[in-house]
């Protein structure tokens, strides 16, 4: 949700629209050693009234302490072999990780997609979801996203704060204008999905990628709670790596990948994938 300022001081309005970037991107590079990321704590653990923010770079094995207590010296002494000892272990797995990937080892590439995806940040109130399995005979990613349904995208158009009435009053926005924020936003999230995977491995393991953004809804035929998919795609890397995301539409790109997409994502219309994704 993004909120844009308009307007002089007495009358302050504030407008709204959705906006789905991407905050987070793990990299692998060519020779399969070393993560990138854009976030710099990945990790914080508690321990009573000590938080310790650990945060790793795998080439470097620098470690952060972040420590608030009265006697930050008898805090140390006591949580020492602890803390040695969690950060030894994490840079085992690490390691382990790193050569298991170098090999291709399709539960690594399995871990490192996970690690991947579980550190896509999405707003609070728009939370998505991912499954997936790696083929490593055919390096395929075959991607499973869930996303809210329509009544989880905001309504109101602007807020405009009124100095004279002292008060904050909101406009909504139209029946189709909702319904094309909708559509945006699941396309916004097909296209985010799969740049994440194909920017995170830079060593190329995964090839394609077969995509389906799904969200889940009360059948009132059934009374049970259904999954309706909204888009499916698949895409190899040459053909999206081709794409210069800084100017695409969302959906436009969909179009251009041949993809299926609902008729009426808003409207809950799903696609027909009894022929798969490639249709």
């Amino acid at each position: 949700c993004v909120m844009t300022r308009v307007g002089g001081d007495d009358n302050l309005v504030l407008q709204v629209g959705i906006h789905l970037r991407t905050q987070f991107v793990v990299g692998l590079d060519q020779g399969g050693g070393a993560f990138a990321s854009s976030l710099a704590e990945h990790a914080a653990v508690g321990v009573h009234s000590i938080g310790l923010g650990i945060d790793f770079d795998l080439r470097q094995r620098v470690v952060q302490h972040h420590v608030a207590f009265a006697d930050l010296a008898a805090a140390l002494h006591r949580f020492e072999p602890a803390r040695e000892a969690e950060v030894a272990e994490s840079n085992s797995a690490l390691d382990q990780l790193i050569a298991n990937l170098g090999y291709e080892v399709e539960e690594a590439i399995q871990e490192y997609v996970g690690i991947v995806l579980d550190n896509s940040v999405y707003p609070e109130s728009f939370p998505v979801e991912h499954d997936f399995d790696y083929d490593s005979a055919h390096r395929e990613l075959t991607l499973r996203t869930s996303v809210p349904e329509p009544g989880a995208v905001p309504n109101v158009r602007e807020y405009k704060y009124v100095r004279a009435k002292d008060e904050i009053t909101e406009s909504t926005v139209t029946q189709k204008e909702q319904k094309d924020r909708y559509a945006n936003a699941v396309a916004q999230v097909a296209i985010r999905s799969l740049h994440e995977v194909f920017e995170a491995d830079r060593a190329g393991r995964i090839r394609t990628i077969s995509l389906t953004v799904s969200t889940s809804a009360l059948d009132p035929g059934t009374g049970r709670v259904t999954n309706i998919p909204l888009v499916g795609v698949a895409s190899d890397r040459e053909t999206f790596e081709h794409l210069d995301l800084t100017n695409v539409v969302p959906s436009a790109t969909l179009a251009h990948l041949k993809a299926l997409v609902s008729k009426n994502p808003f409207g809950l219309v799903p696609i027909d994938l009894s022929k798969g994704v490639r249709g």
